[in-house]
């Protein structure tokens, strides 16, 4: 049952699940990945688990109990019980100042930053669309405007937090899996504004070391 911690709860079999954190009272959490839900079929999962190493203990927190789930979003900026970020892996993810967990990107689900706080235990749709097949960035090095962006992507693992309220990622395969990138970008939480660090938005790049 969810929010129910039980001896007898455990995730399904996954992998790609690039989207863990631990909590500030040391438990262990998991989101998403690939592999299986409900049936023997495999696909892309979206259920939030909490395992608390004290009493050995999983608590299924969030998410659908079957594969290839859409994303709730709600209210961008909102938190809500009913909000749920889709089916994904392989997606940006950090840990705030404040304990609340962050994730951006991933197969399945285009540009979209999520916020789960952790006080509330809700999710909050962030920035980003709807659109799954988002591949424009928009930005201009070191110049924070609102409408800058990444675009979607996957595989996007290198991640930061530099201060309390910025989070960064470097690169991530395009989501139609056709090349790499290599740009570096910000993301400050309390202005909620991206900025392009470094790097270039175009795909396939290819860099001279140089000495």
């Amino acid at each position: 049952t969810k929010g129910f911690p039980s001896i007898t709860n455990f995730p399904g079999s996954r992998c790609e699940t690039s989207c863990s954190w631990t909590d500030n009272s040391n438990n262990l959490w998991l989101f998403g990945g690939n592999g299986f839900a409900i049936g023997n079929n495999v696909g892309g999962l979206n259920d939030l688990w909490k395992y608390e190493i004290s009493t050995n203990i999983w608590t299924w927190m969030n998410g659908s109990e079957t594969l290839n789930a859409p994303s709730n979003y709600g209210i961008k900026g909102v938190s809500s019980p009913n909000n749920t970020p889709g089916c994904r892996y392989c997606h940006a993810k950090w840990k705030d100042c404040n304990g609340n967990f962050w994730m951006f990107g991933g197969t399945n689900a285009g540009d979209e930053m999520w916020k789960y706080d952790i006080s509330s235990y809700q999710w909050i749709w962030i920035s980003g669309d709807t659109i799954q097949a988002d591949t424009i960035s928009l930005g201009q090095k070191c110049i924070t405007l609102n409408p800058n962006h990444p675009c979607a992507r996957c595989e996007n693992r290198a991640c930061w937090k530099r201060r309390c309220n910025n989070l960064e990622f470097f690169g991530g395969l395009g989501f139609e899996f056709d090349g790499p990138y290599s740009d570096l970008w910000d993301y400050n939480i309390i202005t909620n504004e991206w900025t392009l660090i470094n790097g270039s938005i175009l795909k396939n790049q290819i860099y001279p070391y140089n000495t």
